[in-house]
């Protein structure tokens, strides 16, 4: 399995698309990881449910 790394956008309904396409790769199906910027609601959201795990285990 080769790994590559690229950018890309994801649209209103979900779809990813390419920035630039990934030349000599065969077409077939990918895994995709997708990696995005959390925003502070999304930061804080999530600490204040570990402290609330950690309350009540």
């Amino acid at each position: 399995m080769k790994a590559i790394q690229s950018t890309g956008k994801i649209d209103k309904v979900g779809q990813l698309s390419l920035d630039h396409p990934i030349k000599g790769t065969p077409p077939s199906s990918v895994r995709v990881i997708i990696l995005w910027e959390e925003t502070e609601t999304e930061i804080n959201n999530f600490w204040q449910q570990i402290s609330k795990y950690q309350q009540h285990p």
